[in-house]
């Protein structure tokens, strides 16, 4: 566990000596941030040493800040896919047992797959939902 946190931790300072190094290599191409560089001027009493220092600093939490937004946004997105993919699922999932009941079958969840019990008194095991379509729109056409 230590190890962990302690590899963790210097990955975090790897990490903010490239932001560091990023933030100098804008400033060397004369790219500011406007807004941090008003902080920077506003929290140096008109130093201007002292608000390239702060605006270094200012820059390199607004680079990790929008790591950090970046990473909700995509954890977000990734949460409503599985959602999108859970909710599409059971309406697969619905439309087949619609379709069986209609045929007078009876579809039942076993294990990780289901189990049709057939009108006639026969079961057929069912491993995946693609097997299930495909069974119940063979009912449809018979």
């Amino acid at each position: 566990m230590f190890d962990k946190l302690r590899r963790r931790s210097a990955a975090a300072r790897l990490l903010e000596e490239q932001l560091y190094e990023q933030v100098v290599l804008e400033l060397a191409k004369g790219q500011k941030r406007d807004g941090l560089w008003a902080k920077a001027l506003a929290n140096s009493d008109g130093l201007g040493e002292k608000a390239k220092a702060l605006y270094v600093q200012y820059r390199v939490q607004s680079i990790k800040d929008e790591i950090e937004i970046t990473g909700a946004v995509v954890e977000e997105a990734e949460k409503q896919a599985r959602t999108a993919h859970v909710t599409e699922r059971k309406k697969r999932i619905e439309s087949c047992e619609s379709i069986l009941r209609s045929k007078g079958y009876r579809l039942k969840v076993r294990g990780a797959g289901w189990v049709v019990n057939e009108p006639l008194g026969g079961q057929q095991p069912i491993a995946t939902l693609e097997e299930l379509e495909q069974y119940a729109r063979s009912r449809v056409k018979s």
